[in-house]
């Protein structure tokens, strides 16, 4: 599912709600992100990731015991 995040787009067609992008904190840096996530409203069985962050997981890993960062 996708990361907590400020600032996404989101939009639905058809049955679809479609979630890019955004804005994470972790402590005093701010990281852009632009992975793409799908959910299909009629069925809510999960989101699916349709395209990957392209500044992959180690970002993350290093705010990772950050309160403030949650996913």
């Amino acid at each position: 599912r996708p990361k907590a995040r400020i600032g996404a787009q989101a939009c639905v067609v058809g049955s679809n709600l479609w979630l890019f992008g955004g804005t994470i904190e972790i402590g005093d840096k701010e990281i852009t992100l632009d992975d793409m996530w799908s959910l299909d409203l009629a069925k809510l069985d999960g989101w699916e990731l349709e395209k990957e962050n392209s500044m992959g997981e180690e970002v993350f890993a290093a705010g990772a015991s950050s309160s403030e960062y949650s996913t």
